[in-house]
C-alpha cells in the first residue's frame, strides 16, 4: 500500500488484512519503485499524490522496469489507484 497519510494507511491496512493478506507500506514514490523492483507483490494499491515522486510516475517506472527486465517471473503486478 502506497499512501503517505498515516490515518489512511491504517484504514487500508485493516481492510486488506481482514482477508488474511500481508500488508507492506511505502510513504513516497521513490520508496514504492524500489520496493516493487525488489519484492514480487500480488497487487499494489497506489496513492496518486505521493511526495518525492507521484503515483503516476512511480507506476510508469514500475511498468518500464517490468518491460525491460521481465518483472518478477515475467508478470506485471496489478497496480490499483487509491
Amino acid at each position: 500500500v502506497l499512501k503517505d497519510d498515516e490515518k489512511s494507511r491504517k484504514i487500508l491496512q485493516r481492510i486488506v488484512e481482514r482477508d488474511g493478506s500481508i500488508v507492506e507500506f511505502a510513504v513516497n514514490g521513490v520508496e514504492a519503485v524500489a520496493k516493487a523492483m525488489n519484492t514480487p507483490y500480488d497487487v499494489i494499491l497506489m496513492d496518486c499524490n505521493l511526495p518525492l515522486k507521484d503515483g503516476w510516475q512511480a507506476t510508469r517506472e514500475i511498468r518500464e522496469w517490468e518491460l525491460a527486465y521481465g518483472g518478477h517471473g515475467g508478470r506485471g503486478v496489478p497496480i490499483i489507484a487509491v
